[in-house]
């Protein structure tokens, strides 16, 4: 499928005949681009790979979910952390430094907590 960049303007670069815009390009993955002029002409392909956000500078959003909700004395949940830039793009490269986690932690022994 073909998307157009609404709202985007190429400018003339100063040398005849080029002309550049600044893409500002938000989901991860590789994206093959393609420059068009008119309905019949196009560029050849250009490929751009977009890479994961991998520092905790970049969550905008945090998910906790628990494997288990109702538990007994001694029973154990399993914590799984999502983390998403502003774009929905999982983040990576966290360490467990970059991971809290707070709430009625008193008295539990936490210690072997690790992310």
């Amino acid at each position: 499928s073909v998307e157009t960049l609404s709202g985007t303007t190429f400018s003339a670069t100063g040398t005849a005949g080029e002309y550049a815009v600044t893409l500002p390009l938000t989901k991860v993955g590789r994206h093959h681009l393609k420059a068009m002029v008119g309905s019949d002409r196009t560029s050849g392909e250009v490929p751009v790979e977009v890479t994961q956000p991998d520092s905790a500078d970049a969550a905008d959003s945090v998910t906790l979910e628990a494997s288990e909700n109702s538990l007994k004395v001694g029973d154990s949940t399993v914590l799984t952390v999502t983390v998403e830039d502003r774009y929905g793009n999982r983040v990576t490269g966290l360490s467990g430094s970059d991971i809290g986690i707070s709430g009625a932690l008193t008295g539990q022994d936490v210690s072997s907590l690790s992310w």
